[in-house]
Formats: structure tokens, C-alpha cells, sequence
């Protein structure tokens, strides 16, 4: 503690206070970590030197010996890293029973994964858990709707699960994304012991708006609504729910009511649901200009409509998981990760179906590097943010390549969100401040 005490130091350039009713938090945009102060960040030279090391251990203060613009270029050399996680996105089926007008795959041809593509799969997971590089194992179970092929879900999952053992690699458990319309008890209790620990659920508001928005495919008038809220009790008990809540500029008013309805229906278990508040994106090219329907990514509107739903939330007591918050950094700039399209096609975007720009091969042995760029050529596309000094650097990366793309028909370069950034930081640090099990404080 001594040693890092005497050094000399200076605040990190991702330091961000934010006022709270009992002080400030200082929180750190590269560590996402948050301690507690009574009046914020004092002068370094009045800090004592267990203060001084609690700091420093924690990212708050750095090494006076290197500048902000290099702290800042070294922070985006992380993408470079491969993770010891392998991650997969595996689409079992982009075809659907439902037809929502704002799904990113309906630029695609829907389709089921076919056999062929699936052993491939498997075999191109085996080699990259071969390779040493992974010491743990995540899979997404995709779709479209993965249960239409309930047997290609379980073939995923029982062979990748040998594959991980075959190579000591640990199998973690999987997200199964569905609409809960398909499938009886006995399929998703034998999913769950096959090790999907999680199932995520999407709305899009009340009654009126999910209806309006999701449709059935076949035609027929169907209260989706409904019948996907009475599936919702077995779902948490029988797994982690995730309840993924589309929303858009005309359908935050109705949260407050979805809530209500979650919060009067009988068996379900609170303790095991997390709320997902993620706003719907563009999903054909665009000049920029964002329609009424969609919130433009740098508004304070956007923020304020996040604030909504997470306070909404927060009053009923529901759980909430705020990763949709920050869309960016994401699989596109890292190297351990792939969505896996029924094709064979592999992609760097969860959002990026049938886009060549974000292809990094296939399962058939075609493959590309993966990143969107090095650390150098992404050092030279933020020269703006860098010299800006902005601290949202590590939590922006210069913008949603995806969004980028379809704004301007480049993934690279900038598309800045500072705004946006400015107003629901407060929002997303007091609520994890708020949901933190171990807290911090300086005193």
C-alpha cells in the first residue's frame, strides 16, 4: 500500500462524479466502478495514503507519469484481446409464428438451421475450444423462434456440453430467446436440465401496444399479450427470466401498465425476473435522419425515456438489467465472439443479419479477422474523442458500428452520442450504486 500511496498520481480521464442525495459518487467509464464520497475528489496532496490507495486500486486515480490522451489510447487496445470466454449466438431459426414490423431479420430470408449446418457449427466450436484460448463457454440459443426446431436446441446443447467437457472447458448456462408461445412444460423442464439456465421474453408494452406490434404470422386475431403473460409464472420458476421490453417513442407510456399487469399475476416468482428495457433501432439504411417511430441514439429524450422506465420499475420493486443502456462496446470489437446465422454465415453483430460488412467467414472453414479494426487504425478514428479527452471513450468506442452502417454505409469512423451519455449516466450510476452488494465509501 505504501509504494502505491508515494506515487504520483493524477485523476484517471474516466472519472465522472455524480451527485447523490448524500454526497457524490465518483465512477470509473473504463472499470465501471463507483465509490461513495462525502463531497468529491479532494486534491490529491490532501488525501491520506490509505485514501490515496483505495483510489488508485480502484482506477479512480493513475500514474501521473503517463497523459490523458495515452491513458486513453490504452484503453482501446482491450479490443485487441482475445477473451478467455468464448461467446456464441447461435441461430437456430430466423423463421418466426410471430411478425414484428421493426425485426432486424426480416431483411433476411427466414429460414431453420439445417442439419448440416449444425454439425458444422459444432465442429468449428470444438476447434476453438481446442486451441487452449477458453477456459469458459457461453452460448445464446437464437432465433427468429428457436423452438420451432425444439430438436436442433437440444442437439446444441447436449454436444456442445460434451465438447466442452472433452476439453475441460467450463459450460455455462445458456439463454434460450423465445416467445414462450410454442412449447409445453415437459420441453422447456427438459431444456432446463439440459442447461439453459436462462430465458429471455420479449414485450413491447401493455395489451394494446404488444398486440398492435406482434403479431401472429399465420393471420388469425391472437391476444399475444395474453397468452405470452400466462406463460410468464412457469417460466420463473423453472428458470432466470430476463423480460426483454422493446419500447419506442410512441410506446413508453404504456410501461406503467405492463408493470401493473406483471406485478397482479398470480405465481410469478419476482425474485427469479429481470426487466431488459431495450429501445428498437433502425434496421434498413437511413440518411440519418430517424423517423418518428424510433428514438435518434444522441437525444436526451432517449435518456429521459430510460429514466422512465427504469423509475417505473424501481417503484414496483422489479428488478432491472441496464446493459441495453450502453449498446456499445460489443461483439463487434472483440475477437471471442459470433453469431452463427441458420446459413452457416458468421457475424459480428447480433443485429447484423445478411450484412457483409460485419461477415467474419462461415462454419464451412471460410474466415476473416474478426475485428472491425486494430488499435492503431482505431487510435486514428477517434483522434477527435482523443484529443476531446472524452470519458465516455471506453463505454462509446466511437459509436454502433451497425447504426453506422446504416446511417452512412460505414461501420467505421464516429458517430457520436454525448448527449445522450451526459444525461442517463446518473441514471444508470445511481442505480448501480443502488443494486451493488458490496458499497464502497471514502471518508
Amino acid at each position: 500500500m505504501d509504494r502505491l500511496a508515494t506515487t504520483a498520481v493524477r485523476p484517471s480521464a474516466f472519472l465522472r462524479e455524480i451527485p447523490c442525495e448524500d454526497g457524490v459518487l465518483l465512477y470509473n467509464t473504463l472499470t465501471s466502478g463507483i465509490i461513495h464520497t462525502p463531497d468529491g475528489l479532494r486534491p490529491t496532496a490532501q488525501l491520506t495514503a490509505a485514501q490515496s490507495w483505495l483510489l488508485q486500486e480502484h482506477g479512480f486515480l493513475v500514474s501521473a507519469q503517463s497523459g490523458e490522451s495515452e491513458e486513453l489510447k490504452q484503453a482501446l487496445s482491450f479490443y485487441d484481446q482475445h477473451s478467455s470466454l468464448l461467446y456464441v449466438i447461435l441461430t437456430i431459426a430466423t423463421n418466426c409464428d410471430l411478425s414484428c414490423d421493426y425485426c432486424f431479420e426480416n431483411r433476411t430470408a427466414r429460414e431453420p438451421m439445417s442439419r448440416e449446418t449444425l454439425e458444422n457449427t459444432l465442429s468449428w466450436i470444438d476447434k476453438e475450444l481446442a486451441s487452449g484460448r477458453y477456459t469458459s463457454f457461453y452460448m445464446i440459443l437464437f432465433g427468429g423462434e428457436p423452438m420451432l426446431k425444439p430438436d436442433t436446441v437440444e442437439t446444441a446443447l447436449i454436444e456442445t456440453r460434451k465438447i466442452c467437457e472433452r476439453h475441460g472447458v467450463t459450460f455455462l448456462p445458456s439463454i434460450l430467446t423465445t416467445n414462450a408461445l410454442l412449447g409445453d412444460d415437459a420441453q422447456y423442464e427438459r431444456l432446463r436440465d439440459l442447461g439453459v439456465g436462462y430465458v429471455q421474453i420479449t414485450f413491447d408494452g401493455d395489451r394494446s401496444v404488444t398486440n398492435a406490434r406482434r403479431k401472429s404470422r399465420s393471420g388469425r386475431d391472437m391476444d399475444v399479450y395474453g397468452q405470452t403473460l400466462s406463460r410468464l409464472p412457469f417460466m420463473s420458476q423453472t428458470f432466470n427470466l430476463a423480460i426483454k421490453l422493446n419500447f419506442a417513442p410512441e410506446t413508453v407510456h404504456s410501461v406503467s401498465r405492463f408493470f401493473d399487469d406483471l406485478m397482479d399475476l398470480e405465481g410469478l416468482d419476482l425474485s427469479s425476473v429481470t426487466i431488459k428495457p431495450e429501445t428498437i433501432a433502425i434496421t434498413k439504411p437511413s440518411t440519418g435522419v430517424f423517423g418518428d417511430g424510433i428514438f435518434t441514439p444522441d437525444t436526451i429524450v432517449l435518456a429521459e425515456a430510460f429514466a422512465q422506465i427504469f423509475q417505473e420499475a424501481g417503484k414496483r420493486g422489479l428488478a432491472t438489467d441496464g446493459s441495453a443502456v450502453f449498446n456499445t462496446p460489443c461483439m463487434a470489437f472483440t475477437r471471442s465472439s459470433a453469431l452463427i446465422e441458420p446459413d452457416g454465415s458468421m457475424r459480428s453483430c447480433i443485429s447484423a443479419f445478411g450484412m457483409d460488412e460485419f461477415k467474419t467467414g462461415d462454419v464451412f472453414g471460410a474466415s476473416q479477422e474478426h475485428a472491425l479494426s486494430t488499435t492503431e487504425e482505431r487510435i486514428e478514428e477517434l483522434a477527435d474523442c482523443i484529443e476531446k479527452k472524452c470519458a465516455f471513450l471506453p463505454m462509446c468506442a466511437g459509436g454502433c458500428p451497425y447504426e453506422k452502417v446504416l446511417t452512412s454505409g460505414n461501420a467505421k469512423g464516429i458517430l457520436c452520442r454525448l448527449n445522450y451519455f451526459e444525461n442517463i449516466l446518473p441514471v444508470y450510476v445511481h442505480q448501480k450504486w443502488r443494486k451493488a452488494k458490496h458499497k464502497l465509501y471514502l471518508t
